[in-house]
């Protein structure tokens, strides 16, 4: 007799995987999967997304660490990795931890501004954050695999060194990273950059777009997720994805925007396009200098 009862699928992240449930469609990949899911394999499905816009790997991993007693041993699970560069600096601001965020300093005080400047001018470093990365997927696979549960499929948000964790057995990592699928949607990426600036993007700042990727994206994203998931193996995001896609003047076409991005947040890109053109704080610290 077919197992009827329902499983999760727990997905835990930033916002490559963040939900809006007032917002977000059916097509967004989360929602899409768990509807895929449930469909081949006949069960429902009940998804328990922990993410949160702008978290580090600390806070992700913390989210991980703390629901593994409460998952079942055929319970799916997606974790992206985030930014290694990213830091949990303040404990009650869970995402405020990306220095490129314009008005970084208006949400904390100056000395609190100060400690981050600080931190990344003279503290932080590739090596350390890549020894942090190796022992956080040390701490996620051997909870995974002492309690029994399948192994989580690691995504990278951004490319990164995961140095020995790539051959970890007790977790399972996609090949590939969900950065180059964005950056390579956007159209006449030579000339984007001599317009928008160090952090080249057609948004200037403000990602129309649900979890950073068009629709059609997220169509071929759950299909290799699903597959990876079902027969516990990496999939491959390095390529068969859309490109060219975003052009310059994107926001004029509305058949476009309709069936790829967000419609709800095109008002808001146009006042964030206009802030682009004030000095942010990682430019006023001369962190821009550092990191490009």
């Amino acid at each position: 007799m077919q197992n009827t009862q329902p499983q999760r699928l727990w997905i835990f992240g930033d916002s490559w995987s963040a939900i809006d449930p007032n917002r977000d469609p059916p097509r967004s990949w989360t929602r899409q999967l768990a509807q895929r899911l449930s469909q081949t394999t006949g069960r429902p499905v009940l998804v328990c997304n922990h993410s949160l816009i702008g978290a580090a790997p600390d806070w992700i991993t913390e989210q991980y660490l703390k629901n593994t007693a409460s998952m079942g041993s055929d319970d799916y699970v997606i974790m992206i990795l985030t930014s290694p560069y990213r830091v949990w600096y303040f404990e009650d601001q869970p995402s405020l931890t990306n220095f490129n965020i314009i008005d970084f300093d208006s949400v904390i005080d100056q000395e609190q501004a100060q400690a981050v400047e600080l931190y990344i001018k003279h503290i932080q470093r590739d090596k350390i954050d890549t020894l942090h990365t190796v022992n956080r997927l040390g701490n996620i696979a051997y909870e995974s695999a002492s309690r029994g549960l399948r192994r989580p499929l690691l995504i990278k948000g951004f490319d990164q060194d995961l140095n020995v964790a790539e051959s970890y057995p007790d977790i399972c990592i996609a090949n590939g990273y969900l950065t180059s699928i964005q950056y390579n949607e956007y159209a006449e990426l030579d000339r984007m950059a001599e317009i928008t600036g160090p952090a080249p993007n057609w948004f200037y700042g403000f990602d129309c777009r649900y979890n950073h990727l068009c629709l059609s994206n997220h169509d071929i994203l759950v299909d290799k997720l699903l597959e990876g998931l079902l027969k516990n193996r990496s999939p491959d995001l390095t390529q068969g994805f859309r490109q060219n896609l975003i052009e310059e003047k994107w926001y004029e076409d509305t058949e476009f925007c309709q069936q790829e991005l967000c419609v709800s947040s095109i008002d808001h890109f146009f006042t964030v396009k206009e802030e682009q053109k004030s000095s942010s704080w990682r430019d006023r610290t001369g962190l821009s200098k550092i990191f490009g």
